[in-house]
């Protein structure tokens, strides 16, 4: 990769380089990491632990809310549902 950047940008051999990246071809030369393996273990799974944690406080949330005997109006659950799906589609 560092022979390829060289090239790239015409640099002498005595150039100090320093490369900073990942790759999906070359798994070798990133201690047998590629960018899709760095991608799952820090995007992936905490985006959907965090949405599975906020989807299941909010049923809780709600089993507590009818367990003490609060009503809801219809304006109260059409507010409810349109913050659900804003968070959703954040």
């Amino acid at each position: 990769m560092a022979l390829q950047t060289r090239e790239l940008y015409k640099l002498v051999p005595d150039f100090p380089l320093v490369i900073y990246g990942s790759s999906t071809k070359h798994v070798s030369e990133n201690d047998e990491r590629s960018l899709v393996t760095i991608l799952i273990g820090i995007v992936v799974i905490p985006y959907s632990a965090s949405y599975g944690i906020f989807v299941m406080l909010a049923v809780l949330i709600r089993l507590r809310i009818r367990q003490i005997g609060v009503a809801s109006s219809a304006r109260t659950i059409k507010m409810q549902r349109a913050l659900y799906i804003m968070q959703i589609l954040q």
